[in-house]
């Protein structure tokens, strides 16, 4: 069941590149006309945590896989399990849900209203001189500085 996990990883990252590459098509040279606006959308919201379950669901499953068949190595149980019974399939079914359940609390966490002066970062290129905006003590500072910078821009 681990190989599907990795399976709808895979798609929630695809979906996510490819929902981006139509927005870029969408945008295509305007897009630092509407970087911000963008930048603050729950479209953006919705495909970063897209991106990130995808992302750490396929890491945590690979994980658990290469965990499992080096334990099997190690106890040298290689066989397959002679029946899958309803133990079995609950384990794997708590397995997934916690896997998934992990990569949602990581992908969801940093948008949560508590959290949101921990998650503040970026780099903004303007012109020629890099505006690196990593020092900022919160998302407050963050937005003004976005905001003038967009309102210089026009």
């Amino acid at each position: 069941q681990i190989p599907l996990m990795i399976s709808l990883s895979d798609t929630l990252t695809s979906t996510y590149n490819i929902v981006v590459s139509s927005y870029d098509i969408k945008y295509g040279d305007s897009y630092c006309k509407v970087q911000f606006t963008w930048l603050t959308s729950r479209t953006c919201y919705s495909l970063g945590i897209i991106n990130t379950m995808g992302f750490f669901t396929s890491i945590l499953s690979m994980t658990v896989l290469s965990v499992g068949r080096g334990y099997s190595i190690y106890f040298k149980s290689l066989a397959r399990p002679d029946e899958v019974n309803g133990k079995y399939r609950i384990k794997v079914l708590v397995s997934a849900l916690f896997l998934t359940l992990v990569s949602g609390l990581v992908a969801g966490v940093p948008l949560l209203k508590y959290f949101e002066d921990f998650f503040v970062n970026g780099i903004l290129l303007w012109a020629t001189k890099p505006l690196i905006l990593l020092d900022l003590q919160n998302k407050t500072k963050h937005l003004a500085i976005l905001k003038s910078l967009l309102q210089v821009a026009r």
